[in-house]
């Protein structure tokens, strides 16, 4: 998706389980490409640590400079995308090898739609089988739940990412 445009590539970041298709319940990126953005959809394994998904991000943001030849990026985060883009921005973000990768201050504006930057207590309920009585309805809402999956400790109310992404120190550029 290399659409010329003026101004800064526009990326959607997609919140948990998200897939192919995620932004196109109204036809987002078109509306936005129609706009002038240069829209870019970023997806990532749901089922992993959301630090490694901010250093895919930052991995992805290079990408998408390369290609645009622009040096910063605008990114659209909805709930756990959120954590992920502050993640990459606040330096959160490890690879598979726990190496710590470092912003690189090439994000321009960031919106965020519904993140828990505090932790999401239906992810406390999924990690530790603590379910209300609309389980059925949830499962269906949410899809298959792997109640192991890293991205759900993570997403919980007092983990450790969220108490690092809590703790970060952010300088506004």
């Amino acid at each position: 998706n290399a659409i010329q445009s003026s101004s800064n590539p526009l990326i959607l970041v997609h919140g948990l389980n998200g897939e192919a298709g995620y932004w196109d319940f109204d036809n987002t990126p078109n509306k936005l490409n129609n706009y002038g953005y240069g829209v870019w959809e970023f997806y990532y394994p749901n089922n992993q640590k959301i630090d490694y998904s901010s250093s895919l991000l930052g991995d992805s943001i290079d990408y998408i400079k390369s290609q645009s030849g622009k040096n910063k990026v605008n990114i659209i985060a909805h709930s756990m995308g959120g954590l992920v883009t502050r993640g990459y921005v606040a330096g959160l973000g490890t690879d598979s090898n726990n190496k710590s990768i470092i912003y690189k201050e090439d994000i321009e504006k960031i919106i965020t739609l519904g993140s828990p930057f505090f932790g999401s207590y239906a992810a406390n309920r999924i990690i530790f089988d603590q379910w209300f009585d609309l389980t059925k309805e949830i499962v269906h809402f949410l899809g298959d739940l792997d109640a192991t999956a890293r991205s759900y400790r993570d997403l919980s109310v007092g983990s450790e990412f969220s108490w690092n992404l809590f703790n970060a120190y952010l300088i506004p550029s």
